[in-house]
């Protein structure tokens, strides 16, 4: 693959990926359920038409036909050798992504206990969002 081609590949699944993030986020800073009965600034409007077109959805797919063809690709390339491959490319995507997952999953949970006993006295974890989430 021509790297251009692979450079702008790689672009668009970042695109993807901030979208989705983005996406998912907006029910944190914007309210939407009252985007029509109570006045908002210009970019909260702006932001619910940009979301308001399941384009949450087409980043998602998009993301994940993008990433199934560079590592598809990359399998059938392997494929055409004669030697075994499914040993180095099993570990090489576990790692890949256990790598990075753990970490992030240990960062949250600390985190998320260290945002538990700092700000007690806001009421951010006592809304109707977490409700039930800490209770063993």
């Amino acid at each position: 693959m021509p790297f251009l081609l692979s450079q702008l590949i790689e672009a668009f699944r970042w695109m993807g990926a901030l979208a989705v993030v983005g996406l998912h986020a907006t029910n944190l800073f914007l309210n939407q359920a009252d985007i029509m009965s109570a006045t908002h600034a210009a970019p909260v409007y702006a932001w619910w038409f940009l979301t308001g077109f399941e384009s949450g959805h087409q980043a998602v797919v998009g993301f994940f036909v993008l990433s199934g063809y560079l590592v598809g690709g990359a399998v059938l390339a392997r494929v055409r050798e004669p030697k075994p491959f499914l040993k180095d490319y099993y570990l090489h995507r576990f790692t890949r992504v256990y790598v990075v997952l753990i970490p992030t999953l240990l960062l949250t949970l600390f985190l998320d206990f260290l945002g538990r006993r700092l700000f007690t006295s806001s009421e951010i974890y006592s809304s109707a969002m977490f409700e039930g989430h800490f209770t063993s």
